[in-house]
């Protein structure tokens, strides 16, 4: 019998003689004929013979004579070698001749699932006037495209869907399993076309952009270009396609990897010999795609934290990443990854760069940043690296006037313990005394925790920097950047008279006469000194 799964033909009958089904076809009973398919009649049937209702779907695909009818049969015979979850098992394919209206109708049966059609489900809730479910809706588009993806892959249909990321998501959504289904190339096929100068490289990783494996090996054979510094404006011609690749392959913790090492290698080539680099707003939109999608890989993070925080050192870099809105995207990271000190100050020196420019981000975002950073200098106080760049994102944050009455005093006392265990770091003691400045201009709380913290008179901790770094214009200038605010505040201006800094400050000018910043922040500083003495 026909059902056993073999595919059986029936030669059509000749025109003029008795009408009549084939042989094949009173085999079955016409139990429901349904409305016309695009490309033919479903009929519901059951086999006569068997006592069980099993019923069955039977396609009629009409061909116009006998060639177009053996064409069918071809395709259809492809057909009934697929074996997919989300596609209708074919059984048996025959041909019968329809008397009555002329016509050669190619017959395919399959099982009936019993569950009806995305077709009824519409017109049910239409009747009813109530919508889909988004979820089943999602469950059908991904159903579908998951059979597609299979039949595409055996080389019957051809296009290219499961890069759509509304596709993507069905796909995810059903479990398909094909969304895991990778293409391949022949290991000698990628050997011999990497062998080859940039430019061959580059027509390989855009013929086969959608293959992994050549991808991967793309970007190896690219790094072995670096440190020829003859090769630096290809490599940067390269970065486009890494990041490329990276996106297409956002799952490939391999690529990701690879990709982000490279192009932080690559980058730093470039800054080391002053080469231009330019960032596109889809280029930081990648990046961040890749942070949201592999946010618990702490290796991948770390890359790609800190390839943001060398791009955020081009001022129009910084600005498509405030467009990209990265700040709330760094902030969980931070959080998850507190212990990680790469983690913890590549993100510090990318929300500095952001908060320190002209076009700053968003006040309510940048102050949501403060507790984050204050977290991070808390853990990391002994860390001078960590705790430079940490010191400099709060200077920022202050400058923007990001902190509120209750962030004063705690991160006033912060600045002091990081200045206190980093004093012979030059970059921490210009960036706390920045900061400090910073939060005195805004509030008196500061000015008077400074004078009482708990571990000692801040004063005093800035006399013992300055003798660090008195030969050291920018953590000089920075201290009288401070101690100009300082003699703001009267109970201050008492103590700094008191501990004598009116010496401190002579001895700056004499070390510094040239400098006019220094020098108008000096004068400034001791005439209200004077004024006080006076008073």
């Amino acid at each position: 019998m026909a059902g056993s799964g073999g595919p059986s033909s029936s030669p059509p009958t000749p025109p003029g003689q008795a009408a009549g089904p084939s042989p094949a076809m009173e085999q079955y009973e016409v139990l429901e004929q349904l409305q016309p398919g695009a490309l033919g009649t479903m009929l519901v049937a059951k086999l006569k013979a068997e006592k069980d209702e099993e019923k069955y779907m039977i396609k009629k695909v009409e061909c116009i004579d006998e060639k177009q009818a053996n064409e069918a049969l071809k395709e259809a015979m492809e057909l009934l070698k697929l074996n997919h979850p989300r596609i209708c098992a074919y059984m048996e394919l025959f041909i019968t001749w329809d008397n009555e209206i002329s016509s050669l109708f190619l017959c395919l049966v399959m099982q009936h699932s019993g569950t009806g059609d995305l077709s009824s489900l519409i017109e049910e809730k239409r009747q009813k006037r109530e919508k889909i479910n988004y979820m089943v809706m999602m469950r059908f588009l991904g159903h579908v495209v998951d059979a597609l993806f299979y039949v595409h892959k055996q080389g019957i249909f051809h296009g290219d869907l499961i890069d759509d990321p509304l596709i993507r998501e069905c796909l995810t959504i059903t479990g398909a399993s094909s969304i895991n289904l990778k293409k391949t190339l022949s290991p000698q096929i990628m050997d011999l076309l990497l062998e080859g100068e940039y430019r061959i490289i580059l027509v390989f990783m855009k013929v086969f952009w959608d293959v992994e494996e050549a991808q991967a090996k793309a970007i190896q054979k690219i790094a072995s270009f670096l440190g020829d510094r003859s090769a630096l404006l290809s490599l940067l011609v390269f970065t486009e396609f890494i990041v490329f690749a990276m996106k297409t392959h956002i799952d490939s913790l391999r690529i990701q990897v690879e990709g982000c090492s490279l192009l932080l290698a690559i980058l730093s080539q470039a800054l080391e010999e002053n080469a231009l680099v330019t960032l596109e707003e889809k280029v930081a939109s990648c990046l961040l795609g890749i942070l949201r999608r592999h946010s618990e890989n702490e290796e991948i993070v770390s890359l790609i934290c800190t390839l943001l925080m060398i791009i955020s050192a081009s001022e129009s870099a910084a600005e498509t990443l405030r467009q990209v809105e990265l700040i709330p995207e760094l902030l969980p990271v931070l959080r998850n990854f507190l212990h990680n000190e790469q983690i913890c100050l590549s993100c510090c020196g990318v929300i500095w760069s952001l908060a320190a420019s002209e076009n700053n981000v968003d006040q309510e975002v940048l102050a949501s940043a403060v507790p984050v950073i204050s977290a991070v200098l808390q853990e990391h106080l002994q860390n001078g690296t960590v705790a430079e760049c940490a010191c400099s994102a709060l200077w920022g944050l202050s400058l923007q006037g990001c902190l509120t009455d209750n962030d004063y005093e705690p991160t006033t006392a912060l600045l002091l313990a990081a200045l206190r265990m980093n004093t012979e770091r030059c970059m921490v003691v210009k960036n706390t005394c920045l900061a400090l400045a910073s939060l005195l201009r805004l509030s008196e709380i500061p000015a008077l925790k400074l004078l009482t913290d708990s571990k000692g008179s801040g004063i005093n901790l800035i006399k013992d920097a300055y003798q660090l770094h008195f030969d050291d214009p920018r953590v000089v200038n920075s201290i009288c950047v401070l101690l100009n605010e300082m003699v703001q505040y009267e109970d201050v201006v008492l103590d700094m008279l008191y501990q004598k800094m009116e010496d401190l400050l002579f001895e700056i000018k004499l070390r510094f006469p040239s400098s006019t910043e220094i020098m108008t922040l000096v004068d400034a500083t001791l005439l209200k000194l004077e004024e006080k003495l006076r008073v």
